[in-house]
């Protein structure tokens, strides 16, 4: 028996039973996948809950018995060089009787939090996986990864076969963007190196720039969404603790209002949820940092994307009177898609920052002796916060 998918049209709240793997908490849109995915025991089958390519939650199946179930465990160990020089080093094989490979573990992806450069044999452990395979009684053996006997795959099928939370962005906006970017760059070269006056192929210049924008706005909405009912999906916390500051010491750290009215420490059934006013707190970033995090600011190669998009849309604008002979009509087009292309981009960058340096970055005012703040302390619920991020620990 094969693995399968199991795609639930209506999510329910559940609760994975326990030993269950959870994944390295992530901020934005990397939420739902701290709140959803699991790697858990059902008592017939290991249970993956992860995201798919378009964002659906989905489950699959790994039977234990049967002719495809696995049978054991293979820790691949790193050798030194290695486990110095890469993040996350070593993984994990699940076989079937005839060692065959069923299913691939990265310990790293489901350490909740503070495991960026623990050794091997200690993300195995902080992650859950030794208790989860103890609990389903699948034997472990380990090995080194020069060894003949480590198991071996080609580079596709150990993709296919890894065992991950899933990505943090959502693929499709991900291939959407490489598509769009390939081909705006195409329709580039051609006009600009060739100073060629071809009405259609800037107005795909045009199209391409103009809905590079949009797809982002798209994704920041579909997130926000997601994340609100992804936190639905749990049972309600046992206890919640706010941050209630008092009034700021002499040369001591000053509370902004953004970690009164967002940070919160929740006690779930079996696990404990940190919310972080910034998004991350392994290590805690800066101010400049969270703002730019919260809009998803890099591209391929770590290519500030926004610009790219700025550019992009600039030279909507700059090579339309070279067009403008050939087809009037096709330079204003590509003269408003510009204009509608900055204005996207701008204005809620624009609005993200300002709110964030002019409201939340603020320090909470006090009243004197009295110990009132002006105005209230939460002026924004942190428990659907689309930003906030959720760090599980046991």
């Amino acid at each position: 028996m094969s693995p399968t998918d199991a795609v639930r049209r209506h999510d329910r709240p559940r609760t994975a039973p326990e030993p269950a793997l959870r994944p390295a908490a992530e901020p934005g849109s990397g939420v739902e996948i701290s709140i959803w995915s699991r790697l858990f025991f059902d008592g017939k089958a290991l249970v993956l809950r992860s995201r798919g390519f378009f964002g659906g939650r989905r489950e699959r199946r790994y039977p234990l018995s049967g002719p495809q179930g696995i049978s054991r465990a293979v820790l691949v160990l790193p050798d030194a060089e290695t486990a110095g020089r890469v993040r996350g080093a070593g993984e994990v094989w699940l076989l079937d009787a005839s060692g065959r490979p069923v299913a691939r573990l990265l310990p790293y992806q489901w350490i909740p939090a503070g495991g960026l450069w623990l050794n091997f044999e200690e993300a195995v452990r902080r992650s859950g996986i030794s208790a989860l395979f103890a609990a389903c009684g699948i034997p472990v053996v380990r090995t080194a990864c020069d060894r003949a006997d480590a198991p071996r795959a080609p580079w596709s099928q150990e993709l296919a076969l890894l065992l991950s939370p899933g990505p943090a962005l959502r693929l499709w906006y991900q291939a959407l963007r490489v598509a769009l970017g390939g081909v705006w760059f195409l329709a580039f070269t051609v006009l600009y190196f060739s100073e060629a006056r071809l009405p259609w192929l800037m107005l795909l210049a045009a199209v391409t720039a103009f809905l590079a924008p949009v797809a982002r706005l798209t994704v920041r909405r579909v997130t926000a969404l997601r994340n609100r009912s992804a936190a639905r999906l749990g049972p309600p916390p046992l206890v919640e603790v706010s941050p209630c500051p008092g009034p700021p010491e002499e040369g001591g750290t000053v509370t902004t209002r953004r970690f009164a009215s967002r940070a919160v420490l929740r006690v779930f059934p079996g696990e404990l949820s940190v919310v972080d006013p910034y998004g991350a707190a392994f290590p805690e970033p800066s101010a400049k940092e969270a703002r730019h995090a919260a809009l998803f600011p890099h591209s391929i190669g770590t290519v500030n994307s926004t610009l790219v998009m700025i550019f992009s849309s600039g030279f909507s604008l700059w090579w339309a009177p070279v067009v403008r002979i050939a087809s009037p009509a096709a330079a204003w087009t590509s003269v408003l898609l510009g204009l509608a292309g900055l204005l996207l981009q701008s204005a809620p960058c624009c609005w993200h920052h300002l709110r964030s340096r002019w409201h939340f970055e603020r320090p909470v005012s006090w009243e004197g002796r009295s110990g009132q703040p002006h105005g209230p302390l939460r002026p924004e619920p942190p428990y659907t916060s689309p930003t906030a991020w959720k760090a599980r620990t046991r």
